[in-house]
């Protein structure tokens, strides 16, 4: 779907709850579910290749960086490791060096300095290639198509729906956001299979996230609303 489709759908599931939104509100809601979306699956992937210098440590990583999928030198391939590792590994890491790295971790995802970090450091030159999983782009001309495989694009819409539910009257649409999240949950985790089945080798370098957490959350809204809507009922008898 281009970004007209995606918002002509949600104008039309949002018409029949009599919700109106401008473009540019729709468009704002989008593309904040689209960077979501993209963030909870990894499934926006991009390969970058670079050479990193003799005795150079860590790297600074792109600004669309958000966690490694794989990283290769030739046709061998780097661990993830964490720095805690690393310490009890051997604790003069940082000036330990090989002609090539074996083991790297990411330092700061998503901030202006975000880094890889290689052991043991090289002492030639050295060219590594790297797919990433990466913070999509926010779409803005009305052709532009989400870096989502096209069959998962309505889950992008499904989120926006329910966030716009929640804005408009959330004591009346609660229930019926709480459903369309949990919709748009399934929707997710079959889009995490899909991008997982495309890259079977990957490592699960994800942010944990909770989505009972937040369904919780919802329900705890949804609750005294209707409690007191109960008394309001009450009142009238």
């Amino acid at each position: 779907m281009q970004l007209i489709d995606l918002r002509t759908l949600l104008t039309r599931l949002l018409d029949e709850d009599g919700i109106f939104r401008t473009t540019d509100v729709l468009n704002m809601t989008l593309n904040s579910s689209y960077q979501l979306v993209a963030l909870l699956s990894q499934g926006v992937e991009l390969t970058h290749s670079f050479t990193l210098g003799a005795n150079e440590l860590f790297r600074f990583m792109p600004d669309d960086f958000f966690v490694p999928i794989s990283l290769w030198t030739g046709t061998t391939r780097l661990s993830p490791v964490r720095s805690a590792d690393l310490d009890l590994l051997n604790i003069d890491w940082l000036s330990a060096a090989s002609d090539t790295p074996v083991y790297y971790f990411m330092h700061g995802s998503l901030t202006p300095s975000a880094t890889l970090w290689f052991y043991p450091r090289p002492t030639v030159s050295t060219r590594l290639r790297m797919t990433y999983a990466a913070m999509p782009n926010k779409m803005t001309a009305d052709t532009d198509i989400p870096r989502l495989p096209a069959e998962h694009h309505y889950t992008i819409a499904k989120l926006a729906y329910a966030w716009e539910l929640l804005k408009e009257r959330g004591f009346v649409f609660a229930g019926k956001a709480l459903r369309t999240f949990n919709d748009f949950v399934t929707d997710l985790n079959l889009l995490q299979q899909t991008v997982y089945k495309r890259t079977p080798d990957r490592d699960w370098l994800m942010m944990p996230w909770d989505a009972e957490a937040v369904r919780r959350k919802l329900f705890a809204f949804e609750q005294p609303i209707a409690a007191a809507a109960g008394a309001d009922a009450g009142d009238l008898k």
